[in-house]
């Protein structure tokens, strides 16, 4: 291994990156049960209206929109090991909240709100800590490793997601409170598999401590993504994301589900709903991976977001349930590319000194971008209906990859230095 491609302080080793993956699945299987239980919780428990039902998924998320990039800064400054392990343990708290109030009768908007809130504080600090512990783990910043690490990371937590989903079908059976449990013992399981990984201190030798410190390094990590070709338009495009995908499916999805006649939103299939979206992102991903190092990146995530719009109009036409599943899974096809592909280049974009921070501003696109959609969603559903809001996503979406490609050099993206010196 060269120098140039071993990053500096931890080096990888051959049981780290499966302890990592370990610790990403049990994440991301608590946050499939999460996804499942609090969504039927909010539609059908409390049988929340457009914009209130908006307002408890946006809780989850919005907390990103102030603390994704402090928490980038602090992970910079910290062992992202501890830091992990410390976001875990507080993970654990809100399941069991929400299930004590389950058991004992008594939950209503405001303490779902606030659970939210709570988990939404804990992943805003551990989702940059684990982007940037992966090439800590990894040993290497070479870009096939990096590309084929990204896939594994992907594909355990869509698996574990996918699973956390498909269990979470269960819960008529189990009770909310018990699937609850599962979801905060997944939490720990995951602190058990970060506290086993070697310690990763910060890579910063000189830098300032204290919050004017802290915010020293988000202006600096935020100037970085600004005036970088590859790393400006990939932010953009993740947060129009979070906003007009994710938002609708977080938000529009579930109440076209609920509201229409022909369909209804049950546990089982709220349940199917997120495990036909992840089935398909698990596929893709895998057909990625088949293809080895793919050099024009920005040709393929045009093509996968044009993707999702087209399945949001399709989506606005009424039809059967398995209609309904199938454009959900297409949609999923082209999330999977998306996601594989935008953090790969961002992997191999940013410094590795300063990747925690850029890494928390490609974080924000997702989770930033997440709570101002569904905060968005829910007016637009009450405005328009569930099917006319899945065109104003769309046409939003659409409208932005459009001036991205016009615009910048979103389409003409490659780590092939032969393809990049010369664009067509």
């Amino acid at each position: 291994m060269s120098p140039s491609n071993q990053p500096s302080g931890l080096s990888g080793g051959p049981s780290q990156l499966p302890l990592y993956l370990m610790g990403s699945a049990a994440w991301f299987g608590a946050f499939g049960i999460q996804t499942v239980v609090f969504t039927y919780i909010s539609a059908q428990v409390l049988a929340l209206s457009g914009v209130y039902f908006a307002l408890a998924q946006a809780s989850f998320m919005l907390p990103a929109l102030f603390l994704l990039l402090l928490g980038g800064a602090v992970a910079e400054h910290s062992d992202t090991r501890r830091l992990m392990v410390m976001a875990h343990l507080g993970a654990v708290v809100p399941p069991l909240f929400v299930a004590w109030l389950v058991a004992s009768g008594t939950l209503t908007f405001v303490p779902l709100i606030l659970a939210g809130l709570f988990m939404g504080t804990v992943s805003a600090f551990m989702l940059p800590a684990r982007e940037a512990m992966l090439a800590r783990v990894l040993g290497t910043n070479e870009g096939a490793a990096i590309q084929r690490a990204v896939r594994f990371s992907l594909l355990a937590q869509f698996l574990a997601q996918v699973a956390g989903m498909a269990f979470a079908r269960l819960a008529d059976k189990t009770g909310l409170e018990v699937m609850l449990l599962i979801q905060a013992g997944l939490q720990l399981a995951g602190a058990a598999a970060a506290f086993m990984l070697l310690p990763a201190p910060s890579l910063l030798t000189n830098s300032a401590a204290g919050l004017r410190g802290q915010w020293v390094r988000i202006r600096e990590g935020l100037e970085q993504v600004r005036n970088s070709p590859s790393l400006l338009p990939i932010t953009v495009l993740t947060f129009a994301i979070g906003v007009f995908f994710v938002g609708s499916f977080m938000v529009v999805l579930p109440i076209i589900l609920r509201d229409d006649p022909n369909l209804g939103a049950t546990v089982e299939r709220v349940s199917s709903l997120q495990v036909s979206f992840w089935s398909g992102t698990i596929l893709s991903t895998l057909a990625v991976g088949a293809f080895g190092e793919i050099a024009r990146k920005g040709r393929l995530i045009v093509c996968a977001v044009g993707v999702g719009c087209v399945v949001l109009l399709g989506l606005s036409v009424p039809g059967p349930l398995w209609l309904f599943y199938a454009l959900s899974f297409v949609w999923g096809l082209g999330a999977g590319v998306t996601l594989t592909m935008t953090r790969t280049i961002v992997q191999l974009d940013a410094p590795p000194t300063s990747r925690a921070r850029v890494l928390s501003v490609y974080q924000m696109g997702f989770s930033g971008g997440l709570p101002l959609g569904s905060l968005l969603a829910g007016p637009i559903v009450e405005a328009v209906g569930g099917r006319g809001a899945t065109v104003t996503a769309a046409l939003g979406m659409a409208f932005v990859v459009a001036v991205l490609v016009l615009r910048t050099k979103l389409w003409n993206l490659s780590h092939a230095p032969s393809l990049a010196a010369s664009k067509p």
